[in-house]
């Protein structure tokens, strides 16, 4: 804790988080402090002025280990197990049918999974050419927001609330708002589309 900074902290955490999404936000003029000025207790800094080269290179070779060996099977083991965030209802419903296989339950589960069908299927129609790129995270970064709003609204208004598990599809509006950067009068297309597709499924 004496050396590890909240800057370090934050970048191990978004790298050994898989299946959630690790955000930082708010002021960070001080993550270059080490995170045990921020642990509860006498913990104190530990001074290595004075401390022998040899002294220092066991201590950091020591640490290096440590992470290395320990450290990394440990977050991949959790990783292993961990449940995606997009997929913590589905696993909540099915618990719950196992637990008690009622009318209700079952009904409850059933109605999960025909939304994420019919959400993928809908995406699935409207984005075709965006799907390799959401598949493999390769979209571009959003710059385009007027058209990310107008889009994300339309769905909304035509189709229904984005949601825990359907938010994984922004990305189909980012890619789609991204390319018709260079042919703006295109969007309204899209527009129609998104509502003809919803219109559809309804």
């Amino acid at each position: 804790m004496g050396t590890e900074t909240l800057a370090t902290q934050f970048k191990t955490v978004q790298v050994e988080t898989t299946k959630s999404h690790v955000l930082q936000w708010g002021q960070t003029t001080f993550t270059s402090e080490p995170i045990g000025n921020f642990e509860a207790g006498t913990y104190n800094v530990e001074n290595h002025d004075g401390e022998s080269w040899w002294h220092k290179v066991k201590r950091h070779s020591k640490d290096f280990v440590k992470k290395a060996v320990q450290e990394t099977p440990k977050a991949f083991l959790k990783n292993e197990f961990a449940v995606d965030s997009r997929d913590i209802k589905l696993h909540q419903l099915y618990h719950n049918v196992k637990r008690d296989p009622s009318v209700e339950n079952m009904k409850e589960l059933q109605e999960e999974l025909k939304m994420r069908t019919t959400t993928d299927e809908r995406f699935q129609a409207l984005f075709p050419h965006h799907l390799d790129a959401i598949k493999n995270k390769t979209y571009p970064q959003p710059t385009d927001f007027d058209c990310l709003r107008n889009l994300i609204d339309t769905y909304e208004e035509s189709c229904e609330k984005l949601n825990d598990y359907s938010l994984k599809w922004v990305s189909a509006f980012v890619a789609e708002c991204e390319g018709l950067k260079s042919a703006p009068q295109a969007r309204l297309q899209t527009v129609e589309k998104i509502q003809t597709a919803c219109a559809k499924t309804e």
